[in-house]
């Protein structure tokens, strides 16, 4: 009977490492970084990190990420459709932050077509997104920037641009 109980608790532990795995997978697949430093101070201008949200991403993060009985409603960005990302900036000290239209130029390019944000909401990052986004941390801010853009298929970018520092990452 003990050598039962052995093998149920090593076959779960198995199983809890692999789903992990699998997000780690997941996550990195749809995650793009990128810095900006000065060239003169190597200071940080602009650190960025995107995580696309695919509908790949959203189910697995709906229904495998948060385990039966620690299910709550989930955020809206996971219940939500249309194409959208969830983006940590950190940016220079008094740089205005990315979702100051006047300042900064936010697009996704798709076939040589530029879309402009429906809607860019700042996110009170708590211990869900701590677990969700590891790339994130208590000296940026985190968003939820959305397109309308429908069926949003490989390869597009995502520009984030200013006077004083500009991204682009690429999803192939």
């Amino acid at each position: 009977m003990r050598r039962f109980y052995l093998f149920i608790c090593a076959f779960c532990l198995i199983l809890s490492s692999c789903a992990k795995a699998n997000y780690s997978a997941l996550l990195s697949k749809e995650t793009r970084k990128s810095s900006v430093y000065d060239v003169n101070t190597l200071s940080a201008k602009l650190i960025l990190g995107a995580t696309y949200l695919s509908d790949e991403f959203k189910e697995y993060a709906r229904n495998r990420l948060y385990k039966n009985d620690i299910r709550v409603l989930g955020p809206e960005y996971l219940e939500e459709g249309g194409d959208g990302f969830i983006v940590y900036a950190y940016l220079e000290k008094g740089t205005p932050p990315i979702s100051d239209s006047r300042f900064w130029s936010i697009t996704l390019n798709k076939d040589g077509t530029e879309y402009l944000p429906e809607s860019i909401k700042e996110i009170d990052p708590t211990p869900r997104e701590e677990i969700l986004f590891p790339y994130i941390n208590r000296w940026g801010r985190l968003y939820w920037i959305r397109f309308s853009h429908p069926n949003l298929n490989r390869p597009f970018s995502l520009e984030v641009k200013s006077a004083a520092a500009s991204s682009r990452l690429v999803w192939r």
